[in-house]
């Protein structure tokens, strides 16, 4: 392997490294959302959601270069395109590089999972208050009430809550 692959290789790292500490960010904001949604702490939850965009944006950028570098990895190695990370690493040269490129892929995946986990489980506490609130707001919004006199207002159809017999 010549020495622009060695570089190429070492960028891969770099970029892999920096990745991760994205992901433990997202975790760590992932959790916090998960307990202002559970609290029902809008601002907290703002909060979360607005830091989450910001760590996605910059996952995403990290990512674009990671398959960059790739990119020209597989040029170099005359590989197929869009080749997999995990291949990619087995044509490493044996030592400290391949070593570490092994090692933060190993840690990356569970946490990647986790991270889904997470996501998952916020979404479904996001669309059950949102459900919630919907069904809250078509109760206190009535499609009909009864005037002063008695009769009814409103678009017809729905749900009276009010009894004119009372």
């Amino acid at each position: 392997m010549n020495h622009s692959c060695d570089g190429h290789y070492h960028q891969l790292l770099e970029l892999l490294g920096r990745q991760e500490g994205v992901v433990d960010q997202l975790l760590v904001t992932a959790q916090r959302q998960q307990d202002a949604l559970l609290a029902n702490d809008l601002a907290a939850i703002q909060a979360a959601v607005e830091i989450i965009n910001d760590l996605a944006r910059d996952l995403s950028t990290l990512e674009n270069d990671r398959l960059g570098v790739q990119q020209l990895l597989e040029q170099q190695l005359d590989l197929p395109e869009d080749i997999s990370l995990q291949a990619l690493l087995l044509l490493a040269e044996t030592g400290e590089l391949k070593t570490g490129l092994k090692e933060i892929s190993r840690r990356l995946r569970p946490k990647l999972l986790t991270l889904q986990e997470l996501n998952n489980a916020n979404n479904t506490l996001l669309n059950n208050a949102i459900g919630l609130n919907n069904y809250l707001l078509r109760l206190l919004q009535p499609q009909q009430t009864y005037g002063g006199t008695g009769s009814l207002t409103g678009p017809a159809g729905g749900n009276v809550l009010v009894n004119k017999t009372v």
